[in-house]
């Protein structure tokens, strides 16, 4: 495999998780949520915004195949805009959703960016393991998001794979 198909398919990979979550989105009651369009250059802060009555989210979604989620997967005017975005209101949250996925593995977590960059400060690393995610969630800012199938009776265009959001929203003012 070249490096363009590699490319190419990192970027399908991507695309399917962004498609899972908006399905996912489907699922949880009185909430508002807006693609974000990239202004040009790789300028945009996040892949949307979701207004719910517990808090606001900016997300960024990441897909990989390893074990582990790196900081560095994030772009810096992502890395600003999940910041910014988490500091401006007391009830906004910069998260990235991860999921890992390969033949062997299928998990996806929810995090919080501010509270695992001071997690990964204490412990002086770059990058949070798949086990760390599942073991000490808590500590990292993390809601596991269990994958579940969406049904959508008058359009199954729209129906699919998908994850369970509801404990990222219930939970997301304790992370």
């Amino acid at each position: 495999m070249n490096i363009h198909e590699i490319q190419k398919e990192r970027l399908k990979r991507g695309e399917d998780f962004q498609k899972e979550i908006r399905r996912s989105w489907r699922l949880i009651p009185n909430i508002w949520r807006m693609r974000i369009t990239d202004g040009g250059a790789g300028t945009r802060p996040g892949d949307e915004i979701v207004l719910t009555a517990i808090g606001n989210f900016l997300v960024e979604m990441k897909r990989t195949a390893g074990d582990r989620f790196e900081l560095s997967m994030l772009r810096p005017n992502q890395l600003h805009g999940l910041r910014d975005f988490d500091r401006a209101l007391p009830h906004n949250i910069g998260f990235v959703f991860v999921s890992f996925l390969n033949e062997h593995i299928d998990e996806a977590y929810a995090i919080r960016l501010s509270t695992l960059e001071k997690s990964l400060k204490q412990r002086n690393h770059r990058y949070v393991t798949r086990k760390t995610l599942k073991e000490s969630y808590v500590e990292v800012g993390a809601v596991s998001m269990p994958r579940i199938y969406y049904h959508d009776p008058a359009n199954t265009k729209l129906s699919g794979p998908a994850y369970d959001l509801s404990e990222v929203v219930r939970k997301c003012q304790f992370l």
